[in-house]
């Protein structure tokens, strides 16, 4: 069997044979390549997005799925009721702090001034009220006695009290059963005011 005889092609001869068809080429390549480019930077750019899309979708699946399970609803809605309690609970601890700051800050009288003022009175004072005026520190005695003598010598014992810095009366007679009506005011002498550490 005879051995074929290898040919030896020359390409590059054969392509510069035409030079026009080779300028085509080049030029038709030319224009193919930019469209080429970015068309494959847009199935880039656009798979890309599909990817993120999908990875959103999942995240909202997932928390769509967290907010409908009921264990994750019921604890939310246990947590939110406590908060409520709890700023419930501060409220109500201001308003107390409060309360407690508008009470310290009344002074208050001690308990042996009363008692002598009723023992001054005796039987010839007939005392309707006493009341303390924290923001002025005066006791104010409302009464009546038979007559104004009765009411000027208990106003005299008074001031025989060292708690009382000053005592001022007015009064009036009255038409009916001839009885005098007073007003007392005492003031009190700031050594008498419980100081808060006592309280």
């Amino acid at each position: 069997m005879r051995a074929l005889k290898q040919k030896e092609i020359n390409y590059y001869k054969i392509f510069n044979q035409k030079p026009e068809l080779s300028d085509k080429r080049k030029k038709y390549i030319s224009m193919i390549a930019p469209i080429a480019a970015i068309t494959f930077l847009g199935a880039v750019v656009l798979s890309v997005q599909l990817n993120q899309i999908n990875s959103v979708k999942k995240q909202v699946s997932a928390e769509k799925a967290y907010l409908n399970d009921r264990t994750n609803t019921a604890k939310y809605e246990e947590y939110n009721k406590l908060y409520l309690q709890v700023a419930e609970i501060n409220v109500i601890t201001e308003d107390m702090r409060a309360a407690v700051a508008a009470i310290n800050s009344f002074p208050q009288i001690r308990s042996e001034i009363f008692g002598s003022i009723y023992a001054y009175a005796g039987k010839t004072i007939s005392i309707s009220s006493i009341q303390y005026d924290e923001n002025n520190a005066k006791i104010l005695i409302t009464g009546s006695s038979k007559d104004v003598f009765d009411a000027s010598s208990f106003a005299a014992s008074l001031e025989r009290i060292e708690a009382f810095y000053s005592i001022d009366y007015t009064g009036y007679q009255s038409g009916n059963d001839n009885r005098y009506f007073f007003t007392m005011e005492c003031t009190v002498n700031g050594t008498e005011i419980i100081p808060e550490e006592a309280e």
